[in-house]
């Protein structure tokens, strides 16, 4: 094989990844079958690995240049097998994401790995993936997830690939390259100016160009982003909550304020950001973003290839309609000045200095005092695809949070349908199941306006200021959170779409009435369960409780794939995959300990962690029952829970 080295930017993902930040690209992608018979785990398996199998990058591995001259280089892993990269789970597809996405990929194998979870009781399944910002950006993560997907129900024949592992490299060699390119980079910076000196006029004044949009991005890269609630220093711990609904809905806001489908996510990020921090009584500000920016052409292969632009987010602002021209303004300046090109220059220009500096303009990039968050739009699949004649329903994002970024927001459009995943860390917004309805009802907010613009005549702006007078304007978040039952005035209501999901924490119906527009409250959830589902509406995962003590929160949030006995000596998987998942419950069990990450997997205490009746041993932590039993997670979790329900009905009393 040719060898090949990561670039500047994939070596950056690398470079800025710390304990409590991962730089792995998450998904949750949702299967239906239309014929009622979940596939199973095995023919899954051989599925993705048949598939996969015509995509060599996930056969590779990172390989580190002695003395760290150069960046790594990608090799064969000669002990790839498909086992130690799917997983079966069964059990919470909810609490299987908060856990897996909250342990970091090794990086002594190919760094990615799915899940399956069958959730046969509403006849559906779905796999969570994630794999290393390195190795891909989000674009080249769903095409590269493209090869599991047909667009039919019948599957496409595939040949299996023909594969052998050539011999890792010799340590001498990959430092005789690593010193050969160094110097031919550095020669190459050298001559940068002696061949712009010479370059005919027109290639000198597109240089000039293109360095003062360099320098622009340069400028709005060292503006500091003001201080925040989302900027506090991360834990290790992660959670996904979502909201789906019609792509339609965004559409419209788009054509009806001449503005883009973008614009009307960021705005909506920016209205649903504001009504949560008014929730928890923080006064909202301008916030500065980070929006990634393909620049991907045809011929280009997996590794990242991607820029960025920084905009305002304008979570001060109370008036929907503002926020959204203001977002509008910010980004078309951006794409006036040529930031996106000037993003990529910078970043190239990066690759050229010295690996030292390198690391420091990473972190420099990643730091809370270049933006705030991050918010990034993935255009996925338009038409319906398959995959083993399961039909994909849905695709949730993660976009990966780099230090003291403790949120992130990515939309994939599947379909017809604009599928939000918003992805957080699990201790800095322990309720971010709030923002993602917030965000939701951000949408709601615009859309209605789109209705009282259709009656008006005249232009795009004198209608747009005819929706936004006080007497017509839609319900503020400020007017929702003081007074929920507060009607908005002098405007109708536009009908509710088709089908509306949120979760998993905050989308259960209220009845079987086909009106599914707005979620209960998670407080209802918890206190009445779960509710009869609208026909033909897709069933949520429910909410991840949050015990009180530290023993119940290590109990609760591992997910019965791992820890579960029963799950476990029934598992379709062999021996080698079960090796596997003992790994991950002991990395599991130390990360709800506070220690960091051992690659060593002691068999007697995996087997204990997986519940092994030989083992015997009481979890640390754990309050012991009486009789010296280890107290079962169900009684630590009820009481948990009557104890919620105690102060709520205090509060309303």
């Amino acid at each position: 094989m040719t060898r090949q080295r990561l670039s500047a930017l994939d070596a950056s993902f690398l470079a800025v990844e710390t304990p409590t930040a991962h730089m792995h690209i998450g998904w949750v992608a949702l299967f239906s079958p239309a014929d009622g018979r979940l596939p199973s785990f095995a023919e899954l398996r051989d599925h993705i690995e048949l598939r996969l199998g015509h995509a060599p990058r996930y056969r590779h591995k990172l390989a580190s240049v002695p003395l760290g001259v150069q960046a790594p280089e990608w090799v064969d892993d000669p002990c790839f097998s498909i086992d130690r990269h799917v997983y079966w789970a069964p059990g919470s597809l909810e609490k299987l994401i908060d856990e897996t996405m909250s342990i970091p990929l090794r990086r002594d194998r190919p760094l990615w790995e799915m899940w399956i979870c069958h959730d046969a009781a509403h006849m559906r399944f779905a796999i969570v993936g994630k794999t290393h910002h390195c190795m891909v950006d989000g674009l080249a993560a769903l095409e590269l997830a493209s090869l599991l997907l047909d667009p039919t129900p019948e599957p496409v024949a595939y040949e299996r690939a023909q594969w052998q592992a050539e011999p890792e490299p010799r340590g001498e060699r990959m430092l005789a390259r690593g010193l050969r390119d160094l110097v031919d980079g550095n020669l190459d910076l050298l001559q940068w100016p002696l061949r712009l000196a010479g370059a005919p006029g027109p290639v000198a004044q597109q240089t000039t160009r293109g360095a003062l949009r360099a320098l622009r991005v340069v400028d709005q890269l060292l503006r500091p982003a003001p201080p925040s609630v989302l900027n506090e220093p991360l834990s290790r711990l992660r959670r996904l909550t979502w909201v789906q609904r019609p792509l339609e809905d965004l559409r419209t806001i788009r054509r009806a304020y001449g503005t883009t489908v973008n614009d009307v996510i960021l705005a909506a990020v920016a209205g649903g950001i504001r009504a949560y921090l008014l929730r928890r009584g923080e006064e909202p500000v301008a916030l500065k973003v980070m929006v990634p920016v393909s620049v991907r052409g045809g011929g280009e292969g997996v590794g990242n290839h991607i820029s960025f632009v920084f905009a305002e987010l304008p979570c001060h602002e109370p008036d929907p309609l503002a926020r959204l021209y203001e977002v509008h303004a910010s980004m078309t300046r951006c794409k006036r000045e040529g930031e996106p090109e000037g993003s990529d220059l910078v970043l190239k220009a990066a690759s050229r200095v010295p690996a030292t500096v390198q690391q420091a303009l990473s972190r420099l990039f990643a730091s809370p005092r270049a933006f705030n968050l991050v918010v990034s739009n993935i255009p996925g699949p338009t038409a319906p695809m398959y995959m083993l004649g399961c039909q994909l329903q849905a695709i949730y994002p993660m976009v990966p949070l780099s230090d003291h970024h403790a949120l992130s927001v990515g939309m994939v459009s599947v379909g017809g349908q604009a599928c939000f995943g918003v992805y957080a860390d699990r201790e800095a917004l322990p309720d971010v199941e709030l923002l993602a309805r917030d965000i939701d009802e951000a949408v709601d907010e615009l859309l209605a306006g789109t209705y009282r613009m259709a009656t008006q005549g005249g232009s795009l702006l004198a209608r747009a200021r005819a929706a936004a007078e006080p007497g017509y304007a839609p319900l503020s978040h400020r007017q929702r959170i003081t007074d929920p039952s507060a009607p908005a005035p002098g405007i109708t209501d536009p009908p509710a779409p088709t089908q509306r999901i949120a979760g998993p924490a905050a989308n259960d119906a209220h009845s079987n009435a086909p009106d599914v527009n707005h979620a209960p409250d998670i407080t209802d959830l918890a206190a009445n369960g779960p509710r009869p589902r609208a026909p033909g509406v897709t069933e949520p995962v429910a909410a991840n409780p949050r015990p009180a003590s530290e023993a119940a929160a290590r109990e609760v949030h591992a997910p019965p794939a791992l820890a579960n006995p029963v799950a476990a000596a029934s598992s379709p998987e062999g021996e080698l995959a079960q090796l596997e998942r003992r790994r991950y419950a002991l990395e599991l069990e130390r990360l709800a300990d506070g220690l960091p990450p051992d690659d060593g997997v002691p068999p007697a205490r995996a087997n204990t962690l997986l519940g092994d009746p030989d083992a015997g041993a009481q979890r640390p932590g754990d309050e012991p029952a009486p009789g010296g039993e280890p107290a079962p997670v169900e009684a630590d979790e009820g009481a948990w829970r009557r104890e919620r329900e105690q102060r709520e009905r205090d509060g309303r009393s």
